[in-house]
This record gives structure tokens, C-alpha cells and sequence, in this order.
């Protein structure tokens, strides 16, 4: 940039010292003549007039010479002036051109050898990139690949399970239904036939039916309540295990009263092979002797 600006810094006194010299080289004529014109009109008015005068004061044959050495001096006083005006005419190139010296044919080409090296920089720096590039679009290639396995393994475990979930669905609307249909039959015979059915929804929200209305288990005595668990506990076995397996009752009856107790006992006599009873308490042996179960009775 250093040199740039002393090249212009020599133009511009090139300039100057070429103004000042055409402005002292000027004469009167060349002060009144415009730049644009290289003879004046009235120059060529003057020049008319005096070989007129010329011819009119002087008598023949001398005012025919004078007025032809006059016409000829001022024919090569203009074409003169028309030389001098064709030589100032010049083009700006032509102008510049003679004004670079050799100095300042050096800068361009510095100029370009800079402008050579930081391109070849670039496109090292650039072939570099490139490369990295390169090597960063392998990798995710590589890491798409994986990502798609990854994927066909999700979608297959998640096909897997929503197999399973349908399968659960399915199973749970068989295990309820056929839940319902076992405890139904069992609290309606340990009940005494009070109550007809026994109904469970999704949240195992236990509800007892009657011929007459709907009781939610809340509304029953803790005495119902323990035979409607009884129920369930006795159909769930039922529904899980392929062979009957022992009832182990431990203190069961503590809320029972002689003739929910009566009726339990008698259906664990008929639907159960092996009843075991765990207590403290000597009512379930009066009950079973008053109504003439069979027992035996192991003191611990």
C-alpha cells in the first residue's frame, strides 16, 4: 500500500508541475482563446482585415504583394497554431502511460506475486477443509449405519411389545371374565345365594349384584367383605394353577359370624380336597362338630 500511494503522490505532482508550465507558456492570445479552440475567430478576423487595409492603403502592383506575403505569414502562423493545438491533444491512456515510470511498473506486479501466494494459501487451506470434510461425512455414514440398526432394533422390540400389549389386553379381558364367572359362583354359595354376582372392572373396583340392585363393597359389612376376598383368592387359584392346590386359612374368620362361617366351611368341604385351618380360637371346631364336618385337629 506504501508504494501505491507514493505512485500517486508522483502522478499528482506530475500534474501540477505540467499545469504550471502550459500556464506560463501562454501568451495574450493564449489567455483570451478558449482551451477548445486552437485558433480564435477573431484572430482570423484580424488576420482578414489587416491584408484588406493592406490592400486599400498601398497602391497596385504592391498592395497584391503585400497582401500575398501578409496571407502567407498568416497562413503559417495558423497552421503552426493548429501543429502546436494537435500535439497538446492527447488521450488520458497516452497520458498515463507516459507518467508510469519504472518504479511504478514494479507495484503491479508485486501486487499480483501477493495476490498469487495468498490464493495458493487459501486453496491449501481450502483442500484441507475439503479433506476434513471428507473424513467428517465418512464417519456419519458410518454413524447412519448404526443408527439405521439401532432402528430396525427399536422398531422390532417396539413391535414386540405392542404384541405383548395386545396380547395382555386379550388375556386380561379372558382372566376378568372368566374371574367374574368363578367368583360370582363362589360368593353366591358361601352367601347363601344373597348375592347372585360378583364384578370387578379394570382398576379391580369390586362390586357385589343382588336380585334387586347393585352394592358397591363399600357399602357391605367387613364380614361380606372377607368373603368376597375369599372369593377371589379361591377363583384366581383356580385360574392359575393347572392341579388343586392346599387352602391355607390363617384366622380367616375372625369376622365371620357362626352362620357366614357355617356356609364357608360347608363350601370349602365340598369344592376342596385339602383345608387347612390356622387358629387361636376354638369356633371354627363348634361349628364344624354342630354341623357334622369331619376334621382333624393337630395341637401346637
Amino acid at each position: 500500500m506504501a508504494l501505491f500511494n507514493f505512485g500517486k503522490k508522483k502522478e499528482e505532482e506530475k500534474k501540477k508541475e505540467r499545469q504550471r508550465e502550459e500556464e506560463h507558456g501562454k501568451g495574450v492570445m493564449d489567455e483570451i482563446r478558449p482551451e477548445k479552440w486552437r485558433i480564435h475567430p477573431m484572430e482570423l478576423l484580424v488576420f482578414a482585415l489587416v491584408i484588406v487595409i493592406a490592400v486599400i492603403l498601398f497602391s497596385k502592383p504592391w498592395n497584391y504583394l503585400i497582401a500575398i506575403v501578409l496571407f502567407l505569414a498568416f497562413g503559417l502562423y495558423i497552421w503552426n497554431r493548429m501543429k502546436v493545438g494537435k500535439k497538446q491533444v492527447k488521450t488520458e491512456p497516452e497520458i498515463i502511460l507516459e507518467e508510469i515510470t519504472q518504479e511504478e511498473e514494479k507495484v503491479p506486479i508485486e501486487r499480483l506475486r501477493w495476490e498469487k501466494s495468498h490464493i495458493t494459501a487459501e486453496l491449501k487451506e481450502k483442500r484441507i477443509q475439503y479433506d476434513n470434510l471428507g473424513e467428517q461425512l465418512a464417519e456419519l455414514d458410518e454413524v447412519n449405519e448404526r443408527s439405521r440398526e439401532y432402528e430396525m432394533k427399536r422398531q422390532a422390540v417396539q413391535m414386540a411389545a405392542d404384541h405383548l400389549e395386545q396380547l395382555s389386553e386379550e388375556m386380561r379381558g379372558y382372566l376378568k371374565r372368566d374371574l367374574n364367572e368363578k367368583a360370582s359362583s363362589f360368593i353366591c354359595e358361601i352367601t347363601g345365594g344373597k348375592y347372585k354376582k360378583l364384578v370387578t372392572d379394570e382398576k379391580l373396583h369390586v362390586s357385589l349384584m343382588t336380585d334387586e340392585k347393585r352394592v358397591e363393597i363399600e357399602q357391605v359389612s367387613r364380614g361380606t367383605v372377607e368373603q368376597v376376598y375369599l372369593a377371589l383368592r379361591m377363583a384366581v387359584g383356580e385360574l392359575l394353577c393347572e392341579e388343586e392346590m392346599p387352602v391355607i386359612l390363617d384366622d380367616a374368620f375372625a369376622y365371620y359370624d357362626e352362620e357366614r362361617m357355617l356356609q364357608t366351611l360347608r363350601w370349602l368341604k365340598e369344592h376342596k380336597k385339602q383345608v387347612i385351618i390356622f387358629t387361636c380360637q376354638t369356633r371354627e371346631e363348634q361349628v364344624m362338630k354342630e354341623a357334622g364336618l369331619v376334621y382333624h385337629k393337630i395341637e401346637l
